[in-house]
């Protein structure tokens, strides 16, 4: 930050507004030394100059400290301002990331349900073809047991039978 011009009138003992906004600024930034800085600046201005030239030096290298403590806060300030954009910014990458990953997983769970209804359709077709099948085996063994069961009958007819009668 470049030194600040201070209008200071010293011949007529008026102040200019830089002259005041610089005291405002000396008395919030330098709050230590304010009242010195407030009756040397009061001297400067009435009219009387300080009575040595360490004072003057003083209050240079006050304005100094002041105007390089601004410009230290300035920068400081910057510096969190950037900082925070890129935490700002890095925040709504991830809740763009979230909503994405969110978007997919409900597009997840949603496939995942067509596939189990598609599962429970297919599962209901093999009872029904189970249970078709089934009776198609029954209807096509019935004669078959009805034959084996006559079949049966008749060995066991013959076998029941006394030996004499055979020949």
């Amino acid at each position: 930050m470049e030194r600040m011009n201070v209008d200071f009138n010293v011949t007529n003992g008026t102040i200019g507004p830089m002259a005041i906004a610089s005291l405002v600024i000396m008395v919030i930034v330098n709050h230590e030394n304010w009242f010195k800085l407030f009756f040397v600046v009061r001297k400067w201005c009435t009219g009387t100059p300080p009575p040595e030239e360490a004072w003057q030096k003083e209050v240079e290298n006050q304005l100094k400290n002041v105007c390089g403590k601004l410009a230290d806060q300035e920068t400081a300030s910057q510096t969190a301002q950037e900082k925070n954009s890129g935490v700002h910014q890095e925040i709504l990458a991830e809740l763009k990331q979230l909503n994405t990953n969110f978007s997919q997983f409900t597009e997840a769970i949603n496939q995942l349900n067509t596939n189990f209804s598609q599962f429970t359709e297919a599962i209901n077709q093999l009872n029904t073809n189970f249970t078709t099948a089934n009776a198609a085996r029954e209807d096509a063994v019935a004669p078959a047991r009805h034959e084996h069961k006559l079949i049966s009958s008749l060995f066991k007819l013959r076998r029941n039978r006394p030996h004499s009668d055979i020949h």
